[in-house]
């Protein structure tokens, strides 16, 4: 078993920022198969439910971009603790969507929290 004692502030950063990928990657892994039920249930084509996904990507995009802006003039350590608690919160309300446009926003938020917490990761295992 492991002593938490003795493990350093760094490797807890470290370990919790693993955990954030993974959690990201299962995003992913989670939301795909269920898209064709999901765009069922909110009456939508697939094509819609296709192009609303596109937005996942373009949140991450978004979210790695502004990371340079939100290291510069916020502080690091409650924004990234604010995205820690913003993906898992939009993965829980993805399945309970039931209109499109709240489906868009959850999926956007889910790539842009995403994006911000793996930019930020990079930037503090660099350091």
């Amino acid at each position: 078993m492991i002593d938490l004692n003795k493990l350093s502030n760094k490797t807890f950063v470290n370990i919790s920022c693993y955990w954030a990928l993974f959690i990201f990657g299962m995003s992913l892994t989670i939301s795909s198969p269920i898209l064709i039920e999901l765009g069922k249930k909110i009456g939508a084509s697939t094509e819609n439910v296709g192009s609303i996904y596109s937005l996942f990507y373009g949140g991450v995009i978004i979210g790695s971009l502004l990371n340079g802006f939100k290291v510069n003039y916020f502080n690091r350590k409650p924004i990234m603790v604010l995205f820690y608690f913003t993906l898992p919160a939009s993965i829980f309300a993805f399945p309970f969507s039931k209109h499109l446009a709240y489906t868009a926003i959850l999926i956007f938020i889910m790539g842009l929290s995403g994006g911000l917490i793996q930019a930020q990761i990079n930037s503090l295992i660099m350091d």
